[in-house]
């Protein structure tokens, strides 16, 4: 069949950086990726995300560690390059032509460092960003 609406549930459109950050590191990425697709990448993941949901550590959830790690898992080149090539045909305009809705939290806590903010806040994704590129996505897009 064919989708009549779509859902997104906090979607990364956008790097974290915005498009200026994604723009200056994408040549880089890509030519990792070329070279040795498979090389983790020096990615610091301080555990802020796993801090704030893990019932561990206050938290109110209790999840499966082996299917997302205290600090995450090892990003590849080839991953991060796929990511950039989705994020700029994104950026390009995909035209989606069904309703859209797109649930994000309200604000973000991008630090390396843990706060009580954290456990209020997407630490993963910049919202602003995110939210200002899901309008881009078609022409009936609604943010929440």
């Amino acid at each position: 069949g064919v989708a009549t609406a779509l859902i997104l549930n906090s979607p990364w459109l956008e790097f974290q950086g915005a498009e200026i950050g994604r723009r200056a590191i994408s040549p880089l990425v890509q030519l990792q990726a070329r070279r040795h697709p498979l090389a983790p990448l020096p990615v610091q993941d301080p555990g802020i995300y796993s801090r704030s949901l893990s019932s561990e550590f206050g938290g109110q959830w209790t999840y499966n560690k082996s299917w997302r790690p205290y600090r995450g898992f090892p990003v590849t080149s080839a991953f991060l390059n796929a990511v950039f090539q989705a994020q700029n045909a994104v950026d390009a305009g995909l035209s989606i032509d069904v309703p859209i809705l797109t649930m994000l939290s309200t604000r973000d806590y991008l630090q390396p460092r843990w706060t009580e903010t954290a456990t209020e806040a997407d630490v993963a994704l910049n919202v602003d960003v995110v939210a200002h590129r899901a309008l881009s996505l078609g022409n009936n897009v609604t943010v929440v």
